[in-house]
């Protein structure tokens, strides 16, 4: 990483160290940023909305958002008892959307699936801690207010009130995905 620049760390625990997993939950979360990061998905009223599974939050293979985006995580480690993917070079929207869908695949599974956040931005970590927490509440709402809150503090974020509701349903949508992998024994 260089000085300066923007990244996330995901940890995968022991019992997610298998490439079915790795497979599966880095192709997630590279659609999830893919979609997150995509003017062209209709931003639409998302609330309350329920997503069959051919709808515009579905990525596959081969479309050409998702495979300009595939190579934002890069395997950065293998110890003895994890694996380290790495979204280096990250957007500001990425530092705070990727910790906001392993929030909600943490609250969905129970994994051992945790991240580290290096922010050239000054208290952007602390501002995700405090949403973990609850402290801007819960559903679309929490993810306003934290980007109310970075706005205040001068940070310059170009996300609308109308992509919240898109960020929400993408990250309820793949967190289901990711939870579901993670429930997968494989021996």
């Amino acid at each position: 990483m260089g000085e300066g620049s923007d990244e996330v760390v995901i940890r995968l625990g022991n019992e997610l160290m298998t490439l079915y997993h790795l497979g599966y939950i880095s192709e997630d979360i590279a659609k999830a940023l893919a979609l997150a990061h995509d003017d062209s998905v209709p931003l639409t009223d998302y609330r309350g909305s329920v997503f069959g599974p051919r709808d515009g939050l579905e990525l596959f293979r081969n479309d050409a958002r998702l495979v300009e985006n595939l190579g934002l995580l890069r395997l950065k480690r293998v110890d003895s008892g994890s694996i380290e993917l790495v979204l280096a070079g990250a957007t500001l929207l990425a530092t705070i959307f990727v910790p906001i869908l392993i929030f909600k695949v943490q609250a969905k599974a129970g994994t051992a699936i945790t991240f580290e956040v290096r922010c050239k931005t000054p208290g952007v970590m602390a501002l995700i801690n405090r949403l973990a927490d609850g402290g801007y509440g819960s559903g679309p709402q929490s993810i306003q207010h934290l980007l109310d809150d970075l706005r205040r503090r001068g940070v310059n974020i170009s996300v609308t009130s109308e992509h919240v509701y898109k960020l929400e349903a993408i990250a309820d949508r793949y967190a289901s995905k990711i939870a579901r992998v993670t429930r997968v024994s494989v021996r």
